[in-house]
C-alpha cells in the first residue's frame, strides 16, 4: 500500500502515527486531525515494555502497513510426494 491509499483510509477524526513514515502521511493528508509521534522511532522490546504503561488506551488499534509482504507463493505446486511401501 502507498503512501496516497493510506490517507484514502484514514479514519474520521484524531490520528495518532507513529515512526518515521507519520510527517510524510500528516503532510500528504493534509489534516490537522493527525498527529505525529516518535518521528525517529527505532524501538528496543524493553523500551516498549516501560513506556507502555505511559501511553493512553486507545480502543481500537488499527495497524496500515505501506509496503507488501516479502514472502511469495511459490510459482509451481510443489511436487507430490512419493509414499514408499
Amino acid at each position: 500500500m502507498v503512501i496516497d491509499d493510506t490517507v484514502d483510509v484514514l479514519p474520521d477524526g484524531p490520528v495518532t502515527v507513529v515512526g518515521s513514515g507519520g510527517a510524510i502521511l500528516g503532510r500528504r493528508a493534509n489534516r490537522s486531525s493527525i498527529e505525529t509521534a516518535l518521528p525517529d522511532l527505532q524501538p528496543h522490546a524493553r523500551q516498549l515494555a516501560l513506556l507502555a504503561p505511559l501511553l493512553p488506551t486507545l480502543p481500537v488499534v488499527t495497524p496500515i502497513y505501506l509496503r507488501a509482504a516479502d514472502a511469495k507463493l511459490p510459482s509451481t505446486p510443489p511436487l507430490a510426494r512419493r509414499i514408499i511401501s
